[in-house]
């Protein structure tokens, strides 16, 4: 969270992006922990630093950051849906690029290609589900960090009209998006196990309750 200017000017060799990570995992070093990112923060340099440290790391990332890693994948237009090409350094680090319905790039300094299990994807020309390979390293990542993806791309679709300079405001408007959207998926798994539609006023209910029936008895009976 930007919490303003630093007091501090100073920038270490791995950029700012990088400083922050490292000063977010202050006090994790070599407590056997993983760290799950994204692409505006993975770099070669960062990965290796936490490696040091300790820390396992996974994630998505920007082929300009890895160039000479990258170029020794096998090209994408090569690589048909499930397949995956690898490389790895001398210092354990693995990058991969899988190829789903676009390519992607992953790095890590713990996860492979193996195990591998199933992805279920859909097939335009077939119009039907089908199963296609997906590495360790794709359900590793998508496992814990797939929801965070999922939530900002929900919030993404229906913003708020709000604008303000001011960092403390857009950070209770997004936080309010994100109870918005947790409450529609509530209230949509209601409406399932209830077999039953729900009128969208009801998305209110979940903002306060996660089940307002049950809350609502507590309440009563305290």
């Amino acid at each position: 969270m930007y919490q303003g200017r630093a007091k501090s000017s100073g920038k270490s060799e791995f950029g700012t992006i990088a400083d922050a990570v490292l000063q977010v995992c202050h006090g994790i070093e070599n407590k056997n922990h993983k760290l799950f990112i994204d692409n505006l923060f993975t770099s070669l340099p960062l990965l290796k630093i936490l490696a040091d440290n300790g820390i396992y790391t996974i994630g998505t990332l920007r082929v300009n950051r890895a160039k000479e890693a990258v170029a020794g994948l096998v090209d994408s237009k090569l690589l048909k849906r499930g397949w995956n090409s690898i490389t790895s350094s001398e210092d354990n680090i693995t990058v991969m690029r899988w190829q789903d319905n676009r390519p992607v790039h992953v790095i890590s300094t713990y996860a492979g290609a193996e195990p591998e299990d199933e992805a279920e994807r859909w097939d335009r020309k077939t119009r039907t589900t089908v199963h296609v390979p997906r590495p360790f390293a794709i359900a590793e990542y998508n496992r814990f960090m797939g929801g965070v993806d999922l939530c900002d791309r929900m919030v993404a679709h229906y913003p708020h009209g709000f604008k303000n300079r001011k960092w403390y405001l857009r950070v209770f408007f997004h936080l309010m998006n994100i109870a918005l959207t947790n409450a529609w998926i509530i209230w949509r798994e209601k409406a399932k196990e209830e077999k039953k539609a729900k009128h969208p006023n009801e998305v209110s209910k979940y903002l306060i309750f996660p089940n307002p029936q049950l809350s609502f008895i507590n309440s009563i009976s305290s």
